[in-house]
């Protein structure tokens, strides 16, 4: 009994490890917006960060025909309903009124995901390192969580991933020198 509470906990807390490396969130839309392509930051400007999240999420890499708000055709109707059933009647009808007649191009948000899995490395690295696993253990704890979520990483892209810093997000700032040349 013991051991099969303990199964259910593992696959649990594998399948959540992987929905939140595979998802797009509005968080991080946001945190993360420098990974954002075009397509999708204009998504986010018309819809929001969370039906545009939660259309990447459903469908990455889908052309969406998405249907005038208003249509009586016979096609444009059933994938109205589509829409309804998956997004909600709010959100469908938000979809259909700013991309009504048009071809939606939902972005699979590769670089994004990547650089989501990169950071989880890091902080699931260092919290692991903190509790006195040596660089062997802890690169072997995390490439064991991450094929028991169905994202499997060999020992040394796990090891790469750790020599590498954050990338850097886009900064509005000035710079605080400015090269001249002289006259």
């Amino acid at each position: 009994m013991i051991e099969a509470a303990a199964d259910a906990a593992a696959t649990a807390s594998a399948e959540c490890l992987r929905r939140a490396l595979t998802q797009v969130t509005e968080q991080d839309l946001g945190d993360l917006d420098a990974w954002v392509p075009p397509g999708a930051a204009e998504m986010v400007r018309v819809l929001g960060a969370r039906l545009a999240a939660k259309l990447i999420t459903l469908w990455p890499g889908v052309a969406l025909a998405v249907p005038m708000p208003d249509s009586r055709h016979a096609s444009g109707m059933a994938r109205r309903a589509e829409l309804v059933a998956a997004l909600g009647q709010e959100d469908a009808a938000a979809l259909c009124a700013a991309w009504g007649g048009q071809v939606l191009l939902l972005p699979v948000m590769r670089s994004l995901l990547r650089e989501k899995r990169q950071r989880w490395l890091r902080a699931e690295f260092d919290r692991l390192s903190a509790q006195g696993l040596t660089r062997v253990r802890a690169v072997t704890v995390l490439g064991l969580r991450l094929a028991a979520a169905g994202q499997s990483m060999t020992s040394r892209q796990i090891s790469s991933a750790l020599d590498r810093a954050d990338a850097p997000t886009q900064v509005d700032q000035l710079p605080l020198f400015d090269l001249v040349k002289p006259h």
